[in-house]
């Protein structure tokens, strides 16, 4: 079973009745369900876990393709340590399903967002998993889709080349941000 949040009725519906999840999973039989955009809808994080806990149901909590990801905030909801949310990140990572983008810090100010972003490598499973169809040019989702793909070449092109880069992101609290922020780090070449 797999709820998209961002549906608007899906988000309707849950969001007015988490419980509903439990009621669906019973006349399914299923065993696996899959929320994307769960951090809309908190109270589904209690529903799951209370059926992972009492009926062995295993859930996978996804955010969009591209995503600002505050590893206490969802440590928080999902009855974990900051560490062990950034330990499957880092795991998404290490198996080479997605990255992490560092936010940039070598700025004084104080209002600036802190939290790391996360893209997966492939929107295209993102978006086949999340049952989304086709994405409209325009879109939020499109946008983001195209986000991704930069930061999928910036790597590439990076790695190819042999520049060593390190690539960050700088957004302000407000929402104003700059997508990619290249520096070059002189490491030798390795042989």
């Amino acid at each position: 079973m797999w709820i998209d949040l961002l549906k608007a009725d899906e988000f309707r519906r849950y969001a007015t009745r988490p419980g509903l999840l439990l009621e669906e999973l019973a006349k399914s039989g299923g065993r696996f369900a899959g929320v994307d955009e769960v951090q809309k809808v908190p109270a589904l994080l209690d529903e799951a876990h209370w059926l992972h806990e009492n009926a062995g149901v295993h859930f996978a909590a996804a955010l969009t393709d591209t995503e600002q990801v505050n590893f206490t905030n969802l440590g928080r909801e999902l009855g974990v340590s900051r560490e062990t949310v950034r330990g499957y990140f880092e795991i998404l990572s290490d198996t080479l399903l997605a990255r992490m983008l560092l936010p940039y810090r070598k700025c004084p100010k104080r209002w600036l967002s802190l939290a790391d972003k996360f893209y997966f490598h492939d929107v295209g499973v993102v978006n086949f998993l999340a049952r989304r169809g086709s994405i409209e040019p325009g879109s939020e989702l499109y946008g983001k889709a195209f986000e991704s793909w930069v930061f999928h070449e910036l790597c590439c092109y990076n790695s190819y080349c042999d520049r060593f880069a390190e690539f960050s992101f700088w957004r302000l609290s407000t929402g104003a941000e700059v997508d990619f922020i290249g520096s070059l780090s002189f490491r030798a070449r390795p042989h």
